[in-house]
C-alpha cells in the first residue's frame, strides 16, 4: 500500500491535512474527516490525484524518492478494491491504475505505457528482482487464482532465464503473505499445555497432602491452634500451657545469689481463654495449606472448562489441511494450490537462492518457504526464505487493539502462533520501520530498523540481523 484511499479510524497516524490546493498544505495538521472526503473523490481521476497529491506532502516521503530509487507494487488501497471478486468499478480502477502511472515512479509504466506492474530488473550476475502482481488478475474468468495465466507464463520464464544466466540471486516482491500463517492447531497446543499444567498441579497437590503432617510445624508460625497437635502436646500431657503466660520475676533484692534466676511455673488461669484441641483457631501454615487446594482446584475448573469449550467448538481436530485456519485468506493462505504451483516452478527448475519480499500484514517475519505450516521444526527441504518488513506508519497489533490489550494478550498468542508455524524463524508485532537488505555473492544479511514514526528525527534501533547464506536455501540459524 503505497497511497490509502481512505483511513481507518483506529490506524490514524501522522495523517496530514487533506488540502484543496497545494500553496496551502499544512503537513501539521491531523483531520482524519478530510482525507476521507477527499477518498471519497477517488471515483474520479482527479480524485485519485488528489490522494497521491497529498501523501507527497510529507516532506520526508519526498526526500526518500530524491535519494532512492523505488519499485513500486501497487496493492488494494492504491487501486480502491481487494480483486477478491469481479464484482467491482472497472472505470474506477482503470482511473486508479491511470494516476499510479502519473504520480509513481515506474519505468515499465512511464516508458510502454504498459498497465502491468509485474516485471524483472537485473543488477549484473549478482541479482534478479522478479516482480509479480498477485492482485489484479485474481480469480479472472471464474477460476480460483492468484495470478492470470499470462503471468505465470511469464514468471516461469523469468525464473528459468534468470538461473539459466547463472544469476546469484533471486528476489521476488510481491503484495501478500506467501508462507502459512495458521493459528490451526492452536488450540491443540493449548489443550496440550493446559493439560501438561494440571497434571503438574494434580502431582504437586498429591505431595503437599502426604508431606504436609511433616512440614506444617516448620511452617506455623507457633499460634496455639487445635490444628497443629505437635505443638500442644506438651498441654495436654501436663495441663500446664508449653508458653508461659507471665514473664520472669526477679527475685526480691537481697535475696538468692545475685546470678541466679528463679522461674516460677505459672499455673494457666482458668479464667483465660487458651486454645485447646477443641478450639477453631487456625494457624497461619494451615491457611497456606487451604488457599493452595482452593487456587490449585480453580485452577483445575479452568483447564476443565478451557478443554471443554475446545472440543465442543472442533477446535482441537486434525490440521492436515493446510487452507484451513489460515489468518488472511486474502493472501496466499487462501490459495494453497497456487503456492504449491509457485514451489513446483522453483523445484522443478532447480531454482537456488530465491528470497521472496512481502508486505501487506503490518508485522514484520521472516520465514523459510513451504508450501504448509510446519508444527514439528523447519523445514528440511530448502527452497527459499521469505522476509517481510514492519509498516512505516500504518497500524500495527497495537495500534489496532490498543496496548493494554497487546501487552496482555501478545506474550500468550504470539508464543502459541511461532508454535502452530515453525517455518518462522523471526516475527514482530508492534514496531514500525524498514528492512535492508546488504547483497553480495556469499550471503544476503537482513537488517530490520525500527523507528518512533510519532516523532521525526533519526534514533533507530536494530534487530538481531538474519543470514541466508548461497546454496543453503534457508536462513541461517539464529
Amino acid at each position: 500500500d503505497y497511497i490509502y484511499d481512505y483511513v481507518d479510524k483506529d490506524e490514524a497516524e501522522r495523517v496530514p491535512s487533506a488540502i484543496e490546493d497545494s500553496e496551502a498544505a499544512d503537513a501539521s495538521e491531523y483531520n482524519i474527516e478530510a482525507v476521507d472526503s477527499i477518498a471519497q473523490g477517488g471515483s474520479s481521476l482527479l480524485g485519485w490525484r488528489r490522494v497521491h497529491s497529498l501523501h507527497l506532502l510529507d516532506p520526508n516521503l519526498r526526500a526518500a524518492r530524491q535519494k532512492h530509487p523505488f519499485l513500486v507494487l501497487w496493492d488494494n488501497h492504491d487501486l480502491g478494491h481487494d480483486f477478491e471478486s469481479e464484482d467491482y468499478d472497472w472505470n474506477r480502477v482503470a482511473q486508479a491504475k491511470q494516476a499510479f502511472r502519473e504520480w509513481v515512479p515506474n519505468r515499465r509504466l512511464r516508458l510502454s505505457g504498459e498497465t502491468e506492474v509485474y516485471q524483472t530488473l537485473s543488477y549484473g550476475g549478482l541479482a534478479d528482482i522478479i516482480a509479480i502482481d498477485i492482485l489484479t488478475h485474481r480469480n479472472e474468468y471464474g477460476s480460483k487464482n492468484i495470478m492470470n495465466e499470462a503471468q505465470w507464463d511469464w514468471f516461469g520464464t523469468e525464473l528459468a532465464a534468470s538461473a539459466g544466466r547463472g544469476t546469484r540471486w533471486r528476489l521476488i516482491p510481491n503484495q501478500n503473505m506467501f508462507v502459512p500463517w495458521t493459528s490451526k492447531g492452536m488450540a491443540g497446543v493449548v489443550a496440550t499445555h493446559l493439560f501438561t499444567w494440571m497434571l503438574f498441579l494434580l502431582l504437586g497437590i498429591a505431595a503437599l497432602c502426604v508431606f504436609w503432617p511433616y512440614l506444617r510445624v516448620y511452617i506455623c508460625c507457633q499460634k496455639r491452634c487445635a490444628c497443629c497437635p505437635g505443638l500442644w502436646s506438651v498441654r495436654r500431657q501436663t495441663g500446664h500451657s508449653p508458653v508461659p503466660t507471665q514473664l520472669p520475676q526477679l527475685p526480691p533484692k537481697g535475696e538468692g545469689s545475685s546470678n541466679e534466676l528463679t522461674l516460677q511455673e505459672t499455673k494457666v488461669d482458668s479464667e483465660v481463654e487458651r486454645p485447646g484441641p477443641t478450639s477453631r483457631t487456625t494457624c497461619c501454615g494451615c491457611r497456606l495449606f487451604y488457599r493452595i487446594c482452593c487456587c490449585t482446584f480453580c485452577v483445575f475448573i479452568y483447564i476443565a472448562v478451557s478443554v471443554g469449550i475446545f472440543t465442543i467448538f472442533g477446535l482441537v481436530e486434525d490440521v492436515s489441511d493446510s487452507e484451513a485456519g489460515g489468518l488472511d485468506d486474502t493472501s496466499w493462505d487462501g490459495y494453497s494450490s497456487e503456492r504449491v504451483r509457485f514451489l513446483d516452478l522453483i523445484k522443478s527448475g532447480a531454482v537456488q537462492n530465491t528470497m521472496v519480499l512481502s508486505g501487506d500484514a503490518h508485522i514484520g517475519w521472516a520465514a523459510d518457504l513451504t508450501s504448509t505450516a510446519s508444527r514439528d521444526g523447519r523445514p528440511s527441504e530448502g527452497l527459499g526464505v521469505e522476509f517481510g518488513s514492519n509498516s512505516i506508519s500504518r497500524g500495527n497489533v497495537d495500534e489496532q487493539i490498543g496496548s493494554f490489550l497487546t501487552d496482555l494478550i501478545l506474550p500468550w498468542v504470539g508464543p502459541l502462533l511461532q508454535a502452530c508455524n515453525q517455518h518462522w524463524v523471526a516475527v514482530d508485532y508492534t514496531q514500525h520501520g524498514f528492512g535492508l537488505l546488504d547483497i553480495n555473492y556469499e550471503r544476503i544479511q537482513v537488517t530490520q530498523y525500527w523507528v518512533d514514526f510519532r516523532s521525526i528525527d533519526k534514533t533507530v534501533t536494530t534487530a538481531t540481523p538474519l543470514r541466508m547464506t548461497a546454496g543453503q536455501n534457508r536462513w541461517d540459524e539464529l
